[in-house]
């Protein structure tokens, strides 16, 4: 699987479960748009909230994952 981000600085890339454990955190240090691979496989089947921080942005969104 691969994200894409645009922005400028530290970022970090958090996959929750429903319970609010953290099961996946990425960080980096982002310049324009970049693209890189996330490893999924060690997830169950489920709901996750993927959370993304940087450039003074905060942008959450679900994540169903299907086995």
């Amino acid at each position: 699987t691969w994200a894409s981000i645009q922005g400028t600085g530290p970022s970090i890339l958090e996959i929750k479960d429903v319970t609010g454990k953290t099961v996946a955190f990425f960080s980096m240090d982002i310049h324009g748009f970049t693209t890189f691979p996330i490893d999924l496989s060690g997830l169950k089947a489920g709901v996750y909230i993927v959370t993304y921080q940087g450039n003074n942005t905060r942008i959450s969104q679900k994540l169903i994952r299907n086995k």
